[in-house]
């Protein structure tokens, strides 16, 4: 009897061990066309469909509620989504939330944070921000549980939700975000984060130039453009958006001398591979358009030429209708002719990008509203002050349209009218527009910022032409003691 009850004892231990064994097979198997299936959906690849299907068939031996097949269903919830199936989408998302929200409060379940990330993703592109943030929380608060305040999939939803706020144009909210991302994953007892740690950075330096902050960024982008360098090979395509954001950045901050590095690296690698396809070309002429501004930035307008004459010619054959990359090359143009006194030539270019901005961007953009200034700085420029004016008042209406009256962009417009009113002597219309200015700028930048030294300099001049000595006096007395404070 004892015999047989060893021999049924083995038996049974015989069937759970190739049970488990077959549970695992099954689960890697789930695992394998899951993995495979998220990869191919974030790059747009029609299979990962199929694949999502069959590791959801590898699920139907999980128990149920299993948050291993609502990872597989919000996957799908995703893909469905972006192929535009919206009731395949809601469908899988229910499933898949279903199962997510029963599970116990305490839970640590390592599926749970990736599959609330994804259905945050889902209504991210929907524009349901409320609920794609709510479920950012949570795929949050999930990871933390599962694997700790720092592990990886923690920063990759942290900058998933920062991406969402800045969206939005939440920067003030989103940037807590970015810099714990970028802490987890810059770490030097995790050097095997280095992509991740540059791809972050590199988040960082953009949601900083996107606010305006673009001293900020500087730190984040040069890091981000080390550990791509550290990380392989500089010739590495890979490293080229990273190299372009810093070069541009340095241009931005009239730092010619720091961007000829990364964008002279860019344009090498990118007359390499010119020709082979028409994107290449595009890619190509961008990089000569950056090298002309450095140029044009360093006062080399005669280096900068040929540059920006080959940039605009590749863009006008890629764009016959005018895109616009190609306004960008005909005010750099224009800037070059400028400096040149080739003062025709620059507003038949200005003209031009200006036609381009108002077909793509509409009349109510900031980008349309920039080149409009940039007509009535030049019309400034030739002494053709009423013609400037004009410019001006259609660019200040623009700006105030698409940013609200109280927008910081919006006070440099003001800035540029009041100046033409002064010159015109039309003193009265002038002097509103300046302490509208002011104000702008002292709720944006606090009354002591040496930002506002530029707008009183402008105003004190007024004053004294307005023959308000006094006044003028106090003006300039204040900008002056704003530029002391920097050492300007």
């Amino acid at each position: 009897m004892r015999s047989r009850t060893v021999l049924l004892l083995a038996a049974a231990w015989l069937v759970v061990a190739g049970g488990s064994t077959v549970a695992r097979g099954q689960e890697a198997q789930w695992k394998a066309f899951t993995d495979s299936g998220w990869r191919l959906a974030r790059k747009g690849d029609p299979a990962a469909g199929d694949h999502l299907a069959k590791a959801l068939t590898h699920a139907q031996g999980f128990p149920p509620g299993d948050a291993r097949r609502a990872l597989t269903q919000s996957y799908q919830a995703f893909v469905a989504g972006k192929a535009g199936k919206a009731a395949d989408a809601d469908r899988h998302a229910r499933e898949a939330l279903a199962a997510l929200d029963a599970l116990p409060a305490d839970s640590a379940d390592p599926y749970a944070g990736r599959g609330l990330n994804a259905l945050a993703s889902l209504y991210q592109a929907r524009k349901d921000y409320s609920r794609a943030d709510q479920l950012y929380r949570r795929a949050l608060a999930a990871e933390e549980k599962a694997r700790g305040a720092n592990g990886v999939g923690v920063a990759l939803v942290l900058g998933n939700r920062a991406g969402l706020l800045e969206e939005q144009g939440r920067y003030e909210e989103a940037e807590p975000l970015r810099e714990r991302e970028v802490q987890i994953l810059d770490t030097p007892t995790a050097p095997g984060r280095a992509d991740l740690a540059a791809a972050a950075h590199l988040a960082a330096g953009r949601m900083y130039r996107q606010w305006g902050r673009d001293a900020k960024a500087e730190p984040h982008l040069a890091r981000a453009v080390e550990l791509k360098w550290k990380s392989g090979n500089r010739n590495d395509p890979a490293a080229i958006p990273y190299l372009i954001e810093l070069g541009r950045l340095y241009l931005a901050l009239k730092q010619p001398a720091k961007a000829n590095l990364p964008l002279r690296h860019v344009l090498e690698q990118r007359e390499k591979s010119a020709g082979k396809t028409p994107q290449e070309q595009v890619e190509l002429a961008d990089a000569l358009h950056d090298m002309g501004c450095l140029h044009l930035l360093a006062g080399r307008p005669t280096s900068a030429e040929p540059l920006l004459v080959q940039a605009l010619r590749i863009r006008e054959k890629a764009f016959p209708a005018g895109d616009l990359r190609t306004a960008v090359t005909l005010h750099a143009l224009a800037t070059l002719h400028v400096s040149r006194k080739r003062s025709q030539q620059a507003e038949g270019e200005l003209q031009r990008a200006y036609q381009i901005k108002q077909k793509v961007l509409g009349a109510d953009h900031a980008g349309t509203a920039a080149a409009l200034e940039d007509l009535g700085l030049l019309s400034a420029r030739t002494n053709d002050l009423e013609s400037a004016a004009g410019y001006f008042r259609k660019a200040l209406a623009a700006r105030e349209r698409s940013a609200g009256p109280r927008h910081p962009s919006v006070a440099g417009t003001l800035h540029h009218l009041a100046n033409a009113y002064r010159d015109l002597r039309q003193y009265a219309d002038a002097e509103p527009l300046y302490r509208r200015a002011v104000a702008i700028k002292e709720k944006e930048y606090g009354p002591d910022n040496p930002e506002l030294a530029s707008v009183l300099d402008s105003y004190a001049a007024m004053l004294l032409k307005a023959g308000r000595a006094a006044d003028a006096a106090a003006a300039a007395k204040r900008a002056n003691a704003l530029r002391a404070k920097t050492g300007g």
